[in-house]
């Protein structure tokens, strides 16, 4: 519902998904409950440095209270 929302909201903004190798699935999930071009399912294929590239470069970041969050 959350990346369904923000697409409604801002269908201009390119939505990227982000997680470990471990989330892959949920990551497929919420994909496919999402079907436009505007969201990028990179989870279980970035590594540290491109995340920190990914969230540099972001103009909104969502997540819980883990290591990304304080990046």
């Amino acid at each position: 519902q959350l990346v369904q929302g923000l697409y409604q909201r801002m269908p201009n903004y390119q939505i990227i998904l982000v997680g470990s190798a471990e989330e892959k699935a949920l990551g497929d999930f919420i994909k496919s409950r999402v079907p436009v071009s505007q969201v990028a399912n990179l989870v279980g294929q970035t590594k540290l440095q491109d995340l920190f590239q990914l969230i540099g470069q972001a103009d909104l970041f969502i997540g819980c209270d883990s290591g990304p969050m304080h990046i």
